[in-house]
């Protein structure tokens, strides 16, 4: 799981820092092992900005590929690395991701 504080923002009510709030919550989720909660909050936050930040992608990605949904992780890691190509959480998790059945 990856928290990418550096971008949270305390000002204002833009797109993306309510994304960034979601993806706070998700994260806390995600820590308990609440992954339906962690999910729809990670889901919640690409809803909310067009843009999001490529760690929404991998924390998703984790839980989707650990969760008999490897094809849909794999697709939210593509949209992450698309987004980020030298983003290095994602670039450790390739393994795991695209792992054989």
């Amino acid at each position: 799981i990856f928290e990418n504080s550096s971008q949270a923002s305390q000002s204002g009510g833009t797109p993306m820092d309510l994304s960034v709030q979601l993806f706070h919550q998700g994260v806390e989720h995600h820590l308990k092992g609440e992954l339906d909660m962690a999910e729809k909050y990670y889901r919640k936050c690409l809803e909310v900005n067009s843009n999001p930040i490529p760690d929404v992608y991998h924390n998703l990605a984790l839980i989707l590929s650990g969760s008999d949904r490897l094809l849909e992780g794999r697709k939210m890691w593509l949209k992450g690395i698309e987004i980020d190509p030298e983003n290095e959480q994602l670039k450790k998790i390739q393994p795991h991701i695209f792992r054989p059945y």
